[in-house]
């Protein structure tokens, strides 16, 4: 999951939250790592096992120690987004099919009949098979998590197996003083209280976001910037439409994120800190072509955000 615009909106009322940084900004410290962000990326590159060691070799080299947590079961809030992304697996294994299919046509057909570059058209066909056969590779399996985990414990990692969402576990760990900060790219992270993320790890430069100066320049208290957060949107706090529901899975929620039409963060952050709260907000009135779904609870998406203070 994620806070739609919320790297943009920090950058834009409170610029000194974000600094470029380097690993061996990170000496002699520990950093909470979500570890299924890497395991999508190194699962699409093929190679898991190999990548995952050779990162903890880079931490250590640095002088980084690094705390992976892995994501637990889905908590139900999430369900829809569960059912969402099951369904875009299955999407792109039917598109492998079809690719596949007509990769085969092509190759069948008479050269004559492919128009004036036949040879393109043929390698066009290979090309979109072999996309949509990556896609599908990309998506990692329970034997891949296995894997990974036996090897960052044969290399004398902590590993830690999170109840919900990996994220939720690494900001608990820095509150808890037990990592520095959080690595994650999903920015949730930092509504769940961890006073430090960062993203971009595995480039030569990433990027820090420090919570606490995020509120101190904004002006916002954490009650206020979790509803900032609610008002961008998060697939954890969907908003239902009775057009959307049509799409969405029998008896799930509609997927889509909780937000307020009308309001960016420009707009959020001067209501919050006009009127405190979302409930202040709507009770004063929104402003000219902004709309609240009908059934839009401020409650009910601070309950699904989990949030701990």
């Amino acid at each position: 999951m994620g806070i739609k615009g919320l790297s943009k909106a920090i950058r834009r009322m409170a610029p000194a939250a974000v600094r470029e940084t380097t690993l061996a900004d990170y000496a002699g410290r520990t950093l909470a790592i979500d570890a299924c962000i890497f395991m999508y990326k190194f699962r699409y590159l093929g190679r898991p096992v190999e990548l995952f060691t050779e990162q903890v070799r880079t931490l250590r080299d640095a002088g980084v120690t690094p705390l992976y947590v892995f994501d637990g079961a889905a908590c139900e809030a999430k369900h829809a987004e569960v059912l969402r992304r099951r369904a875009a697996k299955q999407k792109a294994v039917e598109a492998v099919d079809v690719a596949r299919a007509q990769a085969t046509r092509t190759q069948a057909r008479a050269l004559s009949t492919l128009g004036p570059d036949p040879l393109g058209a043929i390698v066009a066909c290979e090309a979109e098979l072999c996309k949509a056969e990556r896609r599908v590779a990309a998506q990692p399996t329970s034997s891949d998590y296995s894997e990974v985990r036996r090897r960052l414990a044969a290399l004398g990692c902590e590993v830690r197996q999170a109840r919900g969402d990996g994220e939720k576990a690494c900001a608990a760990a820095v509150r808890a003083g037990e990592a520095f900060a959080c690595v994650s790219e999903d920015f949730d992270a930092l509504v769940y209280g961890a006073t430090r993320m960062l993203t971009k790890m595995g480039q030569p430069t990433m990027v820090e976001y420090d919570l606490p100066t995020v509120l101190r320049d904004s002006g916002l208290a954490m009650p206020q910037f979790v509803d900032l957060c609610i008002l961008l949107g998060s697939d954890l706090c969907p908003k239902v439409r009775a057009r959307a529901r049509a799409h969405a899975c029998p008896g799930a929620p509609d997927p889509t994120p909780a937000q307020v039409k009308g309001i960016g963060e420009v707009r959020a952050l001067a209501l919050l800190r006009a009127h405190g709260s979302i409930e202040n907000v709507l009770a004063q009135g929104l402003p000219p072509r902004c709309e609240a779904p009908p059934d839009f609870e401020a409650d009910v998406a601070r309950a699904r955000l989990e949030f701990m203070g």
